[in-house]
């Protein structure tokens, strides 16, 4: 990227992000090499979004009439800046980028997808993997929340805050006893994919369900609604009512299915149970949602899910490899902080641009 279009996506940065800088530590003092908040932003967006090494980063610094400053000295730089970008980002993430149409039912409920991914910190035999935990507003575009943890953290609604009209849609990995208590207690709502044995559910009497007896009257295009208990005693909420929202696949989505299975089977070298191949044949979902939503509204709204993965892969193709702290993980924190206001910035930029060139037809 030119180093002139830095300077105009630093244009979308929020009001007051340059007094920031001194809150928030990234500007403790100005030195002799950096005196300016704008010219820290430009220097570590330009090496943040180019790549470029730490060298060559001090050698632009001078070049550019900023100031004299090592390599060291601009990697401390960069590692000051990262209660500087979480400040910015929680400015930027909620900004609307595109605005859909939501589904009539749905107007009161902020819809977040949520996922993670892998990101490594360098590109050595000696790169460590993060895990980066993603919340997407649906039906803007809009990064809402994310966080840094390391690899051992997994995949769970606690990583996210919850509030009040939340809608978490999540697959398998999330739908935990755990993760919708969480939501619960937070009067936040959830619909997320139906894991194989991942809680019992129960009826109105207390009877344990079997979910797949009462899955087989559902059809291709016809979802079915089952009222199911959950205990989330050991979270402090007792038996809860929720529902699984249900319909059968086409028989060539079956197929596509059970081959995946039996190429992931291949390769981890295991065998899926008959159950749970079972279940593969329905998109079976839980909710909290109230019965005034359909089942059929239900699945249609959890089909906007797989923007968060669109989300992933443009992130990811953003984020790059370069060259990137690997041992600290508040270097890679602030490294990838700010490799996220960089993925932030290009998403506004595009919402504004005009595709007619200026002045011409």
């Amino acid at each position: 990227m030119r180093k002139d279009n830095i300077r105009l996506m630093m244009k979308h940065l929020p009001v007051g992000y340059e007094a920031a800088s001194k809150e928030t530590g990234a500007m403790r003092r100005a030195g002799r090499a950096v005196s300016k908040p704008s010219d820290l932003m430009w220097l570590v967006l330009t090496h943040l979004s180019q790549g470029q090494t730490l060298v060559n980063m001090s050698a632009l610094s001078i070049a550019s009439g900023i100031g004299q400053m090592s390599d060291v000295a601009f990697m401390k730089r960069l590692i000051n800046c990262g209660g500087w970008f979480k400040w910015i980002l929680e400015r930027l993430a909620p900004s609307s980028i595109a605005d859909y149409l939501k589904p009539i039912g749905f107007d009161s409920y902020r819809v977040l997808a949520v996922d993670a991914t892998v990101v490594n910190s360098g590109v050595s035999k000696f790169s460590k993997p993060w895990n980066l935990h993603f919340a997407l507003d649906v039906f803007s575009l809009a990064g809402h929340e994310f966080q840094v943890t390391d690899a051992k953290t997994g995949e769970t609604l606690t990583n996210f805050t919850a509030s009040k009209g939340d809608l978490f849609l999540g697959d398998r990995a999330y739908a935990t006893k755990n993760g919708m208590s969480h939501c619960l207690s937070k009067d936040a709502d959830f619909i997320l994919r139906v894991r194989h044995g991942a809680f019992a559910m129960y009826s109105d009497n207390g009877e344990r369900i079997d979910l797949l007896k009462l899955l087989e009257v559902a059809e291709t295009n016809d979802a079915i609604n089952i009222p199911v208990h959950v205990d989330l005693s050991s979270y402090g909420l007792g038996m809860k009512r929720i529902r699984v929202c249900a319909l059968k696949k086409s028989r060539e989505d079956i197929e596509k299915a059970m081959k995946r299975i039996a190429k992931r089977d291949g390769t981890k070298q295991k065998e899926t149970s008959a159950s749970a191949k079972k279940l593969n044949e329905y998109i079976a979902v839980v909710t909290s949602l109230p019965d005034s939503i359909s089942a059929d509204e239900v699945l249609s709204v959890y089909r906007y899910r797989w923007q968060v993965e669109l989300y992933f892969k443009r992130l990811k193709s953003l984020l790059g490899t370069g060259e990137v702290p690997k041992k600290r993980a508040e270097c890679m924190e602030a490294w990838l902080n700010g490799k996220m206001i960089l993925a932030v910035l290009y998403e506004i930029l595009l919402s504004k641009l005009d595709f007619s060139p200026l002045g011409q037809n």
